[in-house]
């Protein structure tokens, strides 16, 4: 799915308003690796989603959501 996610993360119209991107290559696959090592620690703090939409059997990525905790009692949640 790198193709999809570099996709959008290079695109400058989804990224105005983040503080990231557009992305490179280099970017992206380190964002990419980045939410792989975050899923993997024990226990998990940070979450990853991607928001796909299919359209005649192909498809695109249309977005991404973040949640994470910020202490015990407190998550912060991201969206693009």
């Amino acid at each position: 799915d790198y193709e999809r996610v570099h996709s959008y993360g290079k695109d400058p119209e989804h990224s105005q308003y983040q503080p990231w991107g557009p992305n490179t290559e280099d970017d992206t696959k380190n964002f990419i690796q980045m939410a792989i090592d975050k899923a993997t620690k024990v226990p998990l703090v940070d979450y990853f989603w991607v928001i796909i939409i299919e359209e005649n059997k192909s498809k695109q990525v249309i977005g991404g959501i973040n949640l994470c905790e910020h202490g015990k009692e407190t998550c912060m949640i991201g969206y693009t």
